[in-house]
């Protein structure tokens, strides 16, 4: 992974919030490459992009899919979660970086990468977790992690509206 480069993407002072931590920009890599190297390496497929600027501002949308194979209950799983990255940028002494990072959880799946595999998620063991990442929030309970199950969702269509609130805000429109 690039995490150098990934690095100078990012403000200083810029501030992340994802499932697994929230915490300063530096925290969010040296976790990630905690995870990719110990655990399993989370791929992002980035399609569309919206991008709303207003003078040295801007917000920034990506829809994205968060891919991980992994072992899980002694099977070899596939997750897919469905999110938009939600960020803040804005251009300092001429030059634009990410100051924050949301995501915003759509929907996500779990399943054996076999047609005979054996791991199956119960109703009653994800319904512990909300509907939008629950089989994320599973996967991350299972690995030793504390998921924050308070983030932004279609489920809750209300967290959303606040999270573009304060963007829209932050941004002066």
């Amino acid at each position: 992974m690039l995490w150098e480069q990934l690095r100078t993407c990012y403000h200083d002072d810029a501030h992340i919030v994802v499932s697994w931590m929230e915490g300063t920009i530096d925290e969010f890599i040296e976790g990630s490459r905690h995870l990719v190297t110990t655990k399993a390496p989370a791929k992002h497929k980035i399609f569309d992009t919206l991008v709303w600027k207003h003078g040295s501002r801007a917000i920034v949308e990506c829809i994205t899919t968060i891919q991980i194979r992994c072992e899980l209950d002694k099977d070899l799983v596939d997750l897919s979660t469905h999110t938009r990255l939600h960020y803040r940028a804005e251009k300092r002494n001429g030059v634009w970086k990410l100051l924050t990072m949301d995501a915003i959880y759509e929907k996500d799946t779990m399943k054996s990468a076999f047609t005979d595999g054996t791991f199956s998620a119960s109703r009653e063991e994800l319904s512990q977790y909300r509907s939008t990442y629950a089989n994320m929030m599973l996967r991350q309970v299972k690995y030793g992690g504390h998921p924050n199950g308070e983030l932004a969702g279609e489920d809750r269509p209300e967290s959303i509206a606040r999270l573009y609130e304060a963007s829209s805000k932050w941004l002066g429109v």
